[in-house]
């Protein structure tokens, strides 16, 4: 019995993407376990596989083969310079006034 390939829904959905054998296969061990550390939620990825039926039959699982991280906000994140916001007051450690003789001088006068 031959089945039918999988189609897409149109539209956009819940998909599951399946990182596991055929993408060390693929990859190698080590690149594997590098490109996963860097998945964060929010992440924007770019996956190549197999598509399969999900047996909860929320939407098909894909079985990637390949995967490519386009961003991460934890990375965009560190790309944009932090700024001070303009009208932020500045603050500065407080300053001892007079040389160290003068506050010498004023504390034995106390």
């Amino acid at each position: 019995a031959s089945s039918s390939p999988l189609k897409l829904p149109a539209g956009t959905g819940d998909y599951q993407l399946i990182v596991g054998k055929s993408f060390v296969r693929s990859v190698g061990e080590e690149e594997a376990h590098a490109r996963m550390r860097r998945v964060r939620a929010g992440s924007l990825l770019r996956a190549r596989g197999r598509l399969q039926l999900n047996p909860r039959l929320t939407g098909p699982d894909l079985v990637a083969c390949e995967l490519e991280l386009l961003a991460s906000p934890q990375v965009e994140a560190q790309k944009e310079p932090q700024k001070e916001p303009q009208d932020a007051p500045s603050v500065r450690p407080p300053q001892k006034q007079g040389t160290p003789e003068t506050r010498r001088a004023a504390a034995s006068a106390e």
